[in-house]
């Protein structure tokens, strides 16, 4: 006990002390004093356990009559361990057990929640997750000295702590080895880039586990025709392979391909998507205007450094054009192919200004744009560049920009982003001297002695609005699609459609017969990204009809295809029972075992230890109001018996 407890307690003690002294002294009738001693009473032992926050303990004794509680695992893994007739007749036996005319067993369901069952008729297993409620929330729960659990122990929990349990007396029942669900699973690269005119080696991924004696097939589609197909040898049971799959020579340009792999005695399916970018040889470049030495002698070595670019023979139009002073601008278009890329290096297309680095300028990174290409660079490293120049009518898709504060007011400048100019796909770069990032050392941020080259990366970017610009189709493709995530596509627009340009998606999907089942509209921005992705809703597992559309002013681009939702496997996964979590607090019983029960009931009778339960008052809002409630209550009264 220290002063402050001893202040403390003085305080109230002369507060009560004087009130009970004061009450008696008025004239009011005794029933008035003795309401309002009471009242002030109230009010001392509040303000007491505000401060001191007692806990109450109680003990209560077991019953004989008190119900064992029985906690069952409903996910989906269940069903691997013959849940149909080990489990549920197990399950049944339970319920049966009844003394003196009184069920002796409660039954709880967890998974994706925690819930209580009157009657055990056959439990589904159907729960699509396995949260192991360790908390015990239902408060029968709680006070129960006996359980037992019916689980895999492969619980969804990020974190187990098997101390609520210490104080119960805890069986689980010990499950057979489980079976195996026939599954296939096929994983290939998602993009392929490689020279067209020549036929390619995709090597392809696939396990699973058949049940039959048939081997699966792997089938490569596109646009909805099928181009080879391969017999997979595999024996009953898991198996796990690489297939090689021989693409046929290809025409430049993009190429979407469904990869689907079936086994027809298991009925099951998966399918992969593969993105080919059929190359030309390589790529060409010029250079147009005279200005900015340093920049031009920079941006060329970048190209030289490359294979997949080579500079422009005369006469040759190029797929990529630097433009260092806009008066050249006619030019430079002259000998860009239509659906080439002209870069403003450190000039703008329109009448511009230029401004001085801010002291407190920032570079960062857009969301918007090419997160690949730039996704590794710490550019609040960068060191000012001279010069930056502005044009407020140029607007587009920024991938790097500098944030400053002058004066409270925050501004925004672009100093790279992509936009569109008389038809033409183009690369402002709106800075000089952007050779300095070259010699700007890794070393800063990373702990590495290694030279950094941003030019390298810009024509990294450069390459992959290339890429985007090789068709003039337009594709829409799932990634890994199951009933348990959204639906991830996606998206590959055609040159014709202008970079930073807002369009219309939509997408259909029906059955197999045609049935519509649902469809959806957004607006997305066209970043110039080789591919873009969209989220939809989740679909259930199934094969459907889609197709997607892409609408730009009065110009429609559509594909249609078919794909096929796979159901969340993940509980199907689990290799065996985790009896090393379930014996830190437990003791297995055999299911088959019909003694295991007559012990529960013969341990339940032996114990008498009574459970201790706890209740703590804790300074809160519904402890403060009940205060001032009492002290409106008196004043009141008071004022009724017109002592005030």
């Amino acid at each position: 006990m220290n002063l402050w407890f001893a202040f403390y307690v003085l305080i109230l003690v002369l507060i009560l002390y004087f009130s009970i002294r004061t009450y008696l002294r008025t004239s009011a009738l005794t029933h008035v004093k003795i309401v309002l001693i009471g009242i002030r009473v109230a009010i001392i032992l509040l303000l007491t356990v505000a401060f001191f926050e007692p806990e109450l303990r109680f003990r209560k004794l077991p019953s004989g009559s008190e119900q064992v509680s029985v906690l069952i695992d409903a996910s989906i893994s269940m069903q691997l361990f013959n849940s149909d007739s080990t489990i549920n007749s197990f399950l049944l036996n339970l319920q049966n057990r009844r003394v003196n005319g009184k069920d002796c067993f409660s039954f709880y369901l967890f998974g994706d929640s925690l819930r209580k069952i009157e009657k055990v008729q056959k439990v589904s297993f159907s729960d699509r997750s396995s949260f192991f409620p360790q908390y015990l929330q239902h408060n029968s729960l709680k006070n129960t000295g006996e359980l037992i659990i019916i689980s895999d122990a492969n619980w969804s929990n990020a974190a187990f702590s098997p101390e609520p349990f210490y104080d119960k007396n805890v069986r689980f029942a010990l499950l057979p080895p489980p079976g195996k669900k026939p599954f296939l699973k096929i994983k290939a690269p998602e993009t392929l880039i490689l020279p067209a005119d020549s036929s390619v080696s995709v090597p392809v991924e696939l396990e699973g586990v058949i049940a039959g004696n048939e081997n699966p097939s792997v089938t490569v589609y596109e646009s909805g025709k099928a181009l080879i197909q391969k017999t997979i040898k595999a024996d009953s049971g898991y198996f796990s392979t690489i297939v090689n799959l021989i693409l046929p020579a290809a025409s430049p340009g993009k190429h979407l391909y469904r990869i689907e792999a079936f086994s027809r005695i298991d009925s099951t399916r998966s399918t992969a998507w593969l993105l080919h970018h059929a190359l030309p040889q390589t790529f060409t470049w010029a250079q147009a205007g005279s200005s900015q030495l340093l920049d031009r002698r920079f941006y060329s070595l970048a190209l030289k450094r490359r294979d997949d670019f080579r500079e422009s023979r005369k006469n040759e139009k190029s797929d990529l054009v630097f433009l260092f002073n806009t008066s050249e601008l006619e030019g430079a278009l002259s000998i860009l192919k239509p659906d080439g890329i002209i870069v403003f290096a450190g000039c703008l297309p329109c009448s511009s200004r230029s401004i001085s680095w801010p002291p407190d300028g920032i570079i960062g990174r857009n969301k918007s744009g090419f997160q690949l290409s730039f996704g590794d660079i710490k550019t609040e490293d960068f060191p000012p560049l001279s010069e930056i120049l502005q044009c407020p009518r140029l607007k587009g898709t920024p991938y790097l920009s500098l944030f400053s504060d002058r004066s409270g007011k925050k501004d925004t400048v672009q100093l790279i982003f992509s936009t569109n100019l008389k038809n033409k796909n183009a690369l402002v770069i709106a800075s000089r001297d952007i050779w300095k990032w070259d010699f700007w050392p890794m070393s800063v941020s990373r702990q590495e002695e290694e030279s950094f080259l941003f030019s390298d990366h810009l024509i990294s970017v450069l390459k992959e609005m290339l890429l985007a610009n090789l068709s003039d189709r337009f594709f829409a493709w799932p990634q890994y699609l199951n009933n348990s995530e959204s639906a991830r596509f996606a998206l590959s627009f055609p040159s014709e459609i202008p970079v930073s340009s807002s369009l219309k998606i939509s997408f259909q999907f029906s059955d197999l017969s045609g049935k519509p089942l649902k469809d959806t509209t957004f607006n997305i921005i066209n970043t110039g990204s080789a591919k873009q992705y969209a989220i939809l809703q989740p679909l259930e597992p199934g094969a459907y009809l889609f197709s997607s559309s892409a609408s730009f002013e009065n110009r429609t681009f559509s594909f249609k295809d078919s794909l096929y939702a796979e159901p969340d496997r993940s509980e199907f996964m689990v290799t065996g029972q985790n009896t090393a979590v379930l014996k830190e607090f437990g003791r297995e019983i055999d299911l088959n075992d019909s003694s295991a029960i007559a012990e529960v009931f013969s341990n339940r009778t032996i114990n008498t230890e009574a459970s201790v339960n706890s209740f703590r008052i804790t300074r809160s809002w519904f402890l403060l109001i009940a205060i001032f409630l009492l002290l409106l209550t008196e004043w009141g009264y008071r004022r009724f018996s017109g002592l005030d």
